[in-house]
């Protein structure tokens, strides 16, 4: 295969990948996974070649044991966490540390948001 013909290949891909993600941006946040899965499914089946494995969020640490837990539970929460700073791990109400590790789909968004041409453009103007 030639190089233009790899290149007119490339082009075409970004054209459909650009129009998918102009797509998924006008769908409510939580129909978005829905929608890339199965634009996976039907590329996958498309394709002659073996499927490539979805990239997935870092596997979560082990758990502590009782002990690291016990201890992790007397440090002082930091300021960034400005509800509850100052206060010890365990005097915060778990229902917040299991708030916080939700998986959010607008902050998702927000760093997509971010990395667009459009916000890096501005953002090399004001440097």
């Amino acid at each position: 295969m030639s190089i233009e013909t790899n290149v007119a290949a490339t082009k075409a891909a970004k054209t459909i990948v650009d129009l998918a993600v102009e797509t998924a941006a006008e769908l409510p946040a939580d129909v978005r996974p829905r929608f890339w899965g199965t634009v996976d499914d039907l590329v996958a089946a498309l394709v002659a070649v073996t499927k490539t494995p979805t990239l997935t969020a870092p596997a979560a640490p082990p758990a502590m044991t009782d002990a690291e837990a016990k201890g992790f539970g007397q440090i002082t929460v930091p300021e960034r966490f400005k509800k509850h700073a100052g206060q010890c791990v365990d005097d915060v109400p778990l229902e917040y540390w299991f708030y916080l590790l939700e998986p959010d789909v607008f902050l998702d968004d927000v760093a997509r948001y971010v990395r667009s041409d459009r916000i890096q453009a501005e953002q090399g103007a004001t440097e």
